[in-house]
């Protein structure tokens, strides 16, 4: 953890545009301001630039936030690392304010034509959007004169007049639902329909920003203040021109709020609760009208405050914008590691008992092997030697194919009980060693200890057996016996 770390993190500074010199771009990247300009008299002259559009960088900026639903991700400034920080600076905001029936009645511009009983129940727009003024003329007059006089002034700064309707999980055939005089009927609608105007004006805002990166994935948490119009003439002046300070900086934000407008602009239609809703906006595109009903999302006002400060945010995103600047910033910096403590009990309880059973297990072997007298393993050479026997191989001959191991294997063989043990046979004087290998129960005796396997050879040798059984059969359950044998050796183990 690095709570003292500074961390160079990108912030909006919308006064740069000011400076910003399109032919000379100060980070190489032309088209990178927020607008696109038109000069007088026309290039190749020189001449004092005047708006023409919100640029196509201004453009692929908004639809990326409008059409992803959230923010462009920024670049992490903390590589490897989870991060926190501040940013604060100015930029534009658009601020939203309710208005009610009466207030609409006599506020609301007369060039908009929705009113509030064009929204449902009453009307048939369950959204309209327009602007209070005309927008800017394009193609401006003048354009191609050689002299600048009104091309490019601003006389306004259009504000945005929003008409939205909520649909209630209440049924509007409630004797408790109070509908407004000149509604439809309640058949005509299922749920009762909340209406709303509200007008927001585009503004410049201090925005503090607190971002979060946690797993490389972006969070954030914005909050707005000190809200003042962005269209602000010269002192005396009721335009905004060309050659008066700030005109470029203004530009930058009538462009992103053009942009907004051009998207919220239009309508959606829907008579009742059963048709089709018609739609002649560009916001249906957007995750602020749900896509299964076109009714607002709840809470529009703030979804549309918040949408727009999105598209700030995606801003800041795109490295090469004229108005993209760096600060040094206090970050908290954290990563998380594997860290291993060691605990003298647990560790030696765990490996005293694993050492404990491994003992007992050496022991064990140990103990066997000096009781056996061999070692052995499952390998198929020692399965081949410990198998060998004649009654096997007379028991097998009974049945066609067997020893081949062909199918269906005879059920009586398969029953057939095998032990393995000390086959009992007598010895001749070409083979006298004892004979250990799998055989049925009634040949075989158990192996005992001291018993000899060794090949002896076939002279020179002494060979003395002598058995003694409890009762008079050797298959008696108990019995003794013991053998002795010289130690010569004459042939391979």
């Amino acid at each position: 953890m690095s709570p003292n770390t500074t961390c160079l993190v990108p912030i909006l500074d919308f006064t740069l545009e000011n400076t910003a010199n399109w032919k000379k771009p100060k980070k190489g990247r032309f088209g990178h301001s927020l607008s696109f300009f038109n000069t007088t008299p026309p290039p190749p002259l020189e001449g004092p630039l005047w708006f023409d559009q919100p640029s196509f960088v201004a453009q692929k900026l908004q639809v990326l936030a409008t059409f992803s639903g959230k923010p462009i991700q920024i670049a992490t400034p903390c590589p490897n690392h989870n991060c926190t920080w501040k940013a604060s600076f100015q930029a534009p905001w658009y601020n939203c304010t309710s208005k009610k029936q009466a207030e609409v009645a006599l506020e609301i511009p007369k060039f908009i034509n929705y009113t509030f009983d064009d929204l449902a129940p009453v009307g048939s727009k369950i959204y309209f959007a327009s602007s209070d003024s005309a927008e800017y003329a394009r193609p401006q007059p003048g354009y191609n004169d050689a002299d600048l006089d009104k091309q490019g002034t601003f006389a306004n700064e259009p504000a945005i007049w929003f008409g939205y309707v909520l649909q209630t999980n209440r049924f509007s055939n409630d004797s408790r639902v109070v509908l407004p005089p000149n509604s439809k009927p309640p058949k005509a609608w299922n749920y009762e329909m909340q209406r709303y105007v509200m007008r927001c004006e585009l503004q410049k805002a201090n925005y503090t920003i607190n971002f979060s990166f946690e797993n490389n994935v972006q969070k954030t948490n914005i909050s707005t203040s000190d809200g003042k119009p962005v269209f602000t003439p010269p002192a005396g002046s009721s335009t905004f021109g060309p050659l008066d300070p700030g005109y470029k900086e203004f530009m930058a934000y009538h462009s992103l709020g053009l942009l907004v407008r051009e998207v919220a602009h239009g309508y959606v239609n829907k008579t009742n609760s059963s048709d089709a809703p018609v739609t002649s906006t560009s916001l249906s595109k957007s995750r602020l009208l749900n896509q299964s009903t076109s009714f607002t999302v709840p809470d529009f006002k703030a979804e549309f405050q918040k949408y727009f400060e999105e598209i700030i945010l995606t801003l800041l995103s795109e490295p090469y914008l004229e108005i993209g600047a760096t600060e040094n910033v206090t970050c908290r910096q954290t990563r998380f590691e594997n860290i291993f403590f060691y605990e003298v009990q647990g560790l030696w309880i765990g490996y005293a008992i694993s050492s404990a059973v491994a003992l007992l297990s050496i022991i064990t072997g140990c103990v066997s092997i000096y009781w056996n007298g061999i070692t052995s393993d499952t390998l198929f050479s020692k399965i081949l030697v410990t198998t060998r026997n004649r009654t096997l191989d007379k028991l097998v001959k009974q049945y066609e194919g067997v020893c081949l191991g062909g199918d269906p294997f005879p059920r009586e063989l398969k029953e057939t009980q095998l032990r393995f043990g000390v086959i009992d046979e007598r010895e001749t004087d070409d083979d006298r060693t004892k004979h250990a290998a799998f055989g049925t129960v009634e040949e075989t005796i158990p192996i005992l200890r001291g018993d000899s396997y060794k090949r002896l050879a076939a002279h020179g040798s002494h060979y003395q057996s002598s058995r003694s059984w409890t009762s008079g059969s050797p298959r008696a359950g108990t019995y003794n016996e013991s053998f002795q044998m010289d130690t010569r050796y004459a042939g391979p183990v």
